[in-house]
């Protein structure tokens, strides 16, 4: 599966006014419960378990939240950039405006890992342009470009 078939347009937040790293997570468990029908409070759950073995706070104003949850059955991929970056724990203690969550089914490991890898690239390509986009459309065809680049590659 590539990341554009992982990723929705309804799944894609632009210029979001987050208080904090927990208000960013529960609005994208919020949008992947629409989708999937597995309850917000779950897919939360699962996420700030992941959290606590360490931030998914990549560095360079980049998060990558993750976690397998039950109930959801193939890989989705949320993207949020923020109106003002919030902290997050990363690794280099920069705050974090550019948010890659990916979810999985439980159980598929290798997809999960497959499909995270796949939005550590586009963050480290296109990230500090999709930060740039004022829309939600503007922030797809960042997305879309780069992707389409890097499979050409």
């Amino acid at each position: 599966m590539s990341l554009l078939e992982a990723l929705s347009p309804e799944f894609v937040i632009c210029r979001f006014h987050a208080t904090s790293k927990k208000h960013v997570l529960e609005r994208l468990a919020d949008l992947a419960e629409e989708k999937c029908g597995t309850p917000a409070r779950d897919i939360l759950d699962a996420v700030i378990k992941r959290e606590k073995l360490g931030s998914t706070g990549i560095g360079a104003g980049f998060a990558i939240p993750h976690a397998l949850v039950n109930g959801i059955t193939s890989d989705m991929v949320m993207i949020a950039t923020l109106a003002e970056p919030v902290t997050f724990d990363s690794h280099d203690q920069k705050p974090v405006d550019v948010i890659c969550m990916v979810l999985g089914p439980n159980g598929c490991t290798s997809s999960h890992v497959s499909t995270v890898a796949m939005a550590s690239q586009l963050l480290k390509h296109s990230g500090a342009d999709m930060r740039k986009a004022k829309t939600i459309d503007a922030l797809l065809a960042r997305i879309e470009m780069k992707t389409e680049n890097s499979a050409a590659a």
